[in-house]
């Protein structure tokens, strides 16, 4: 009995793992472009809104500077907390 069961769960296993391996090279190679492609988007995107928070800072005069840099240590800290 316990025989019967073994061989039922491997077959089970077995039925269920091929879908995992049914896809071709060409499908594999194509998710993992599109993966890459998304991921070099959000990268670029990420840079872009890092260096126009610095431009925003920098065309600021130093009293501007000084609010901004006490204010968002002030959101940092209340955000600390709230996680």
């Amino acid at each position: 009995m316990k025989i019967i069961k073994l061989v039922a769960a491997i077959l089970i296993f077995i039925i269920s793992a091929l879908p995992l391996y049914s896809q071709s090279r060409k499908v594999r190679k194509a998710i993992k472009k599109s993966e890459k492609a998304e991921e070099n988007t959000e990268k670029t995107f990420n840079k872009s809104r890092e260096k126009a928070i610095k431009h925003r800072y920098d065309i600021q005069t130093k009293e501007v500077q000084k609010r901004m840099k006490e204010s968002k240590k002030k959101a940092d800290k209340y955000y600390k907390r709230s996680r």
